[in-house]
């Protein structure tokens, strides 16, 4: 009997999702990571744990070293924009394959909703990545477009909301501008979502009835008076 081709295997696989769940677990995972590694790129060693009020870390919570919202005055820190723009890349990468696990929809159609999910963060990745590589912000075209989109990637956004939120309490330090290592904390939020997806994105099983014991239901029957 002749074997299979090891491509026909591959794709067989595909299909029924399981590399398709572990790509996009390993995608969000790899995200995280950047966005922790981005963060030490700004934060370390100025804002060491406890030093928060020292001169150079309050230096750095100034906006003008934000690189998820670069105002015109950015100034870069070390590699972290590119590190940024990969995140968002990987990111862009996993929320493209999501709906081939969510939508159980025809391939043409997870493939296009895919395309329109993940395209609304490219303009972003990009815009970080060449940002950081020439050293001053550089437009890049779908970028103001692209943040319509993320209606659409409301989890996403609620992430970096959540981030934001929960930075101050982890760290019991509220700043002036920026609470050090906010990005970091995404990261983690984003590595806990790449540990979620596996499971959650996993087949639906369905309840298997119970066997028939071909009996019938005992029935009371009413007594009658004699």
């Amino acid at each position: 009997m002749a074997r299979a081709p090891p491509w026909d295997c591959l794709r067989t696989m595909w299909m029924q999702g399981r590399w398709r769940r572990a790509v996009v677990s390993l995608l969000l995972a790899v995200s995280g990571l950047l966005a922790v590694a981005g963060a030490r790129e700004r934060w370390w060693p100025a804002c060491r744990p406890g030093d928060f009020d020292t001169p150079r870390c309050l230096a750095l919570q100034d906006d003008r070293y934000d690189f998820t919202a670069m105002p015109e005055s950015w100034v870069p820190v070390g590699q972290a924009a590119e590190l940024a723009g990969a995140s968002y890349a990987a990111l862009a990468l996993a929320v493209a394959l999501l709906p081939w696990l969510l939508l159980r929809a025809r391939p043409p159609v997870a493939a296009a909703a895919g395309l329109l999910l993940g395209g609304t963060l490219l303009p972003v990745a990009a815009a970080l990545w060449l940002s950081g590589r020439a050293g001053e912000v550089v437009d890049v075209p779908l970028v103001s477009a692209s943040a319509l989109g993320w209606a659409l990637l409301w989890p996403v956004a609620a992430i970096a909301v959540v981030a934001t939120l929960l930075a101050p309490v982890l760290l019991g330090y509220v700043s002036h501008d920026t609470t050090p290592w906010t990005e970091a904390v995404t990261g983690g939020l984003l590595v806990l979502a790449a540990l979620v997806a596996w499971p959650a994105t996993g087949p639906r099983r369905r309840a298997t009835p119970r066997p028939s014991t071909g009996t019938q239901p005992l029935v009371p029957v009413p007594q009658t008076g004699s």
